[in-house]
Order: structure tokens, then C-alpha cells, then sequence
């Protein structure tokens, strides 16, 4: 399934219509799953290249939690996993995005999962909480790029709860 990431990203919609093909042949063979979470997936992927976001929710949202049926390593799924948690912030559906980042934490979640359930938090009106993640995400991050789009965000939006006096 990294194969339709990989083709999304490029442009290449001959080769995206060969990995639909070959899906809905295995389909055809009776594996449903193919149909039912792979085909999603790949058009899924190929909606939020092109930042449509509500579409990326639509196709994967139903088909994100059978993802292991279609093969592939964690690292694999959770690059859809983020995608989608992606398409629910960009989209201001921020109690879904909440929802689905806090079904991923585990006992040490990463500084990105911070950041993203902080933004969902703020989004959703959950500003302590929210902040308080956003700051273990910036303290994460304290010696990264200061102008890489994730930091200029945390910034962004601590300020918008937290004016400066």
C-alpha cells in the first residue's frame, strides 16, 4: 500500500489506475479486502495529495482500522493513520482528530502526536489541555528548525490562547 503514497506523490495516475486494477482484480478473486480497505486507501492517499481533505476522510475514515488486512509494516500503516488524523484537523474536525489521536498514543507517544492532539484539543475548545500538549511538543522540538511549519504552529497557536502581554 506505500506504493500509492509513493504514486500519488509523484503525479502518476497511469500507475495509480494499474494499482486500482490490480486491487479490484484480487477483489474479483475474492479477497475483500482489497475492495473494502484497499481500494479506499489508494484513493484515500490520491485525495489528500491533492488536499482534498474532506475526500481523504470519506474514503479512509471506514476503512482505517482494517488497515493490517491489506499487508504492510506499522511504520506503512501509520503513515495513513497520520494522514487521515491530517485531513480531520485540516478540515476543523477537531473532536474526530482528538478522537483518532488518542486512539494512537501509546505509553510514550511521539512529539508529533503531541502537537496533533494539542492542535485537535485548541480546535475543540480544550485550550489547558491542549496548550499543555503543544508545550511538551515545543519542549520536544526545542532544538529543531525554529521555522519548520510543525514549530511556527505550536507558536501560532499558543499565541492564540496565551496572548503575549
Amino acid at each position: 500500500m506505500i506504493a500509492a503514497l509513493a504514486l500519488a506523490g509523484a503525479d502518476n495516475e497511469a500507475g495509480k489506475n494499474s494499482l486500482v486494477a490490480g486491487l479490484e482484480k484480487l477483489g474479483e478473486q475474492g479477497r475483500a479486502t482489497a475492495v473494502e480497505v484497499g481500494l479506499p486507501l489508494v484513493e484515500g492517499a490520491w485525495a489528500f495529495a491533492r488536499g482534498n481533505y474532506a475526500e481523504t476522510i470519506r474514503l479512509m475514515a471506514p476503512a482505517i482500522d482494517r488497515i493490517e488486512g491489506v499487508g504492510g509494516s506499522n511504520a506503512q500503516h501509520e503513515v495513513y493513520w497520520d494522514a487521515l488524523i491530517e485531513a480531520y484537523l485540516r478540515t476543523e474536525r477537531f473532536a474526530d482528530a482528538e478522537a483518532l489521536q488518542g486512539s494512537r498514543l501509546d505509553p510514550r507517544p511521539t512529539v508529533r502526536d503531541l502537537f496533533r492532539l494539542g492542535w485537535a484539543q485548541i480546535g475543540a475548545g480544550k485550550l489547558e489541555d491542549g496548550a499543555a500538549n503543544l508545550r511538551q511538543a515545543a519542549d520536544g522540538w526545542r532544538d529543531a528548525d525554529a521555522g519548520s511549519p510543525e514549530v511556527a504552529e505550536i507558536h501560532q497557536l499558543l499565541e492564540r490562547i496565551e496572548p503575549v502581554h
